[in-house]
Order: C-alpha cells, then sequence, then structure tokens
C-alpha cells in the first residue's frame, strides 16, 4: 500500500495506533541489508536504538510553535546528550527569544535509576524536578512534552509488526505497534510507528490515548547521513485534538565533541556557560 504523510495524517481516528515524537533519530549504516525473511519487530527496532556509537552530540535548532489560529511562535535552543540510548544525560537550553531564554531542562536516563527530569526557570529562579505525571504537558507551549525529552530503552515497550509492505513518502517501511510495558509511565497506550527499510529511522509514526483516540502525529523529513550516522534535521509534531502543531529545524549538529560530566548536574543546570 502507497501512502504519503497527509494520507496517513489524515486517517480515521478509529485505527488504533499513537504517535511518537521522533527527535533527530542517527543511524551507523547507510543502508540495512534485511534478510530474506521478515525480521521481528523487536530485530527493527534494535536497529534503529543502537545505531548511534557517538559518544556525545551537541545539537542547535529552532521550534516553530503554530496555534490553531495559525499564531507563529519561534524559539531557539541549543541540546547536549551525552551516552548511548537508555544510559544518557540531555541538558535542553533555550536561547530565544529573551522571555525564554535560560529555561533549561535537564533529563537523566541511567542504568540502575530510572528516568528523571529536573526544569530550571531563571524567572523564579529554582530547579524544580519534573514528577511523572507531569511528563505529558507541553515545554513552553510547543507540542513537544517533557516526556518526549526522556529517552526510553528498548525494554520499556513491547513490538509487534503491523505490516511490512507499506510506501511513505517513497520509502518502504515496517508498520510496528509498540506498547509501554508499564502504561503509568508513559502518556501514551500505545504507538503505531513506520520504520524505514533502507536507513535505521523511524519516519512517521501516530500516538493513541487510553481512549483509542489519535493525539498526535509525527513526521521526520530531510533525512541526512551525518559522519556516518542518519539525522532527520526537520520533525514535525501535531496535536490533532488542539489542532496544533510544531515543527523542529536541526541547524546544526556534531558528534564526539568531549562534552564534560560536569555539565549534567543541577549546579549547571541553572548556568548559562554552556550556550
Amino acid at each position: 500500500m502507497i501512502l504519503t504523510g497527509k494520507d496517513l495524517f489524515n486517517r480515521q481516528r478509529t485505527a488504533k495506533g499513537k504517535l511518537l515524537v521522533i527527535a533527530a533519530v542517527v543511524a551507523l549504516f547507510p543502508v540495512i541489508i534485511w534478510p530474506q525473511s521478515v525480521p521481528q519487530a523487536r530485530q527493527i527496532m534494535e536497529r534503529i536504538y543502537q545505531q548511534d556509537s557517538s559518544r556525545d552530540r551537541v545539537v542547535r535548532a529552532t521550534m516553530d510553535a503554530v496555534d490553531a489560529k495559525g499564531k507563529v511562535r519561534h524559539k531557539r535552543f541549543v541540546m547536549y546528550k551525552q551516552g548511548p540510548p537508555g544510559n544518557s544525560k540531555t541538558l535542553l537550553r533555550f536561547t530565544g527569544p529573551p522571555e525564554v531564554r535560560g529555561v533549561s531542562l535537564l533529563s537523566m536516563n541511567t542504568q540502575g535509576t530510572g528516568e528523571r527530569q529536573w526544569l530550571y526557570t531563571p524567572a523564579v529562579p529554582r530547579v524544580r524536578r519534573i514528577a511523572p505525571q507531569e511528563r505529558s504537558r507541553r515545554l513552553l507551549g510547543t507540542d513537544f512534552t517533557h516526556e518526549d525529552l526522556l529517552e526510553r530503552i528498548l525494554d520499556d515497550y513491547t513490538y509487534r509488526i503491523i505490516s511490512d509492505n507499506e510506501v511513505l513518502n517513497g520509502r518502504r517501511t515496517f508498520k510496528i505497534e509498540a506498547r509501554p510495558v508499564q502504561p503509568a509511565r508513559s502518556g501514551f497506550a500505545f504507538i503505531y510507528l513506520w520504520a524505514a527499510k533502507d536507513i535505521p529511522l523511524v519516519l512517521y509514526s501516530e500516538s493513541y490515548d487510553q481512549r483509542d483516540r489519535r493525539v498526535r502525529a509525527s513526521e521526520a523529513a530531510q533525512t541526512e547521513n551525518i559522519a556516518g550516522i542518519w539525522v532527520a534535521r526537520r520533525v514535525t509534531v501535531t496535536s490533532l485534538l488542539e489542532k496544533t502543531h510544531t515543527v523542529l529545524r536541526i541547524e546544526e549538529v556534531r558528534f564526539n565533541t568531549g562534552l564534560r560530566d560536569d555539565m549534567f548536574t543541577l549546579d549547571a543546570l541553572e548556568k548559562a556557560e554552556f550556550q
């Protein structure tokens, strides 16, 4: 079946599935050679998760948040990430406009301690831990949530292949259903993912709530291989019930820059020296 991103976006809400926000996921290999038999869903997701061999990365990007009336709010940020998927630390620091400059989110997903998040707002100013029930809230009026910055590990979900013959924007894909092992830890009941067959990236996703409503959709575009790692330079996240969307554009990404451990601490969260 041949589909476009628009086709998937307009599907009836009775179809089960829900959106996973895909932020600039990367791959080690330019092309994947799959076995002649259809791979298992877990195997496909392992290739996506394990693609990134970098020690750290620095990303400079923008977000354009568009409300239901078409008003656009522009934001800029820098993201610092250290460690492999499932055992990483991420610092997101907004650099503009002035009213959000310095707002920072520290996310830690380290083995043995689970996921933790802290938000720093200069206007208060204080560091506040994000409670699990708050993770589904929007981040500074965008369609991205706090949970989107938490890097889940493979074992957080169960996977099954729904279809292995769908074409999305000219690329052959696997359609995979992902369900959280512990639903209380996720704002989504389940997610449909369209994983490319030729590169290890999720190109499109749909997220559904506990009432089987499709609440968000995410589309990755402008894929590019940078230093042997595949990156989606543009990610569009749409909140279907609110009729809003946010476009994330990556302006620069650098790998293996030698980020220091002391950047990812509560003390450093209040500082602006890493901008």
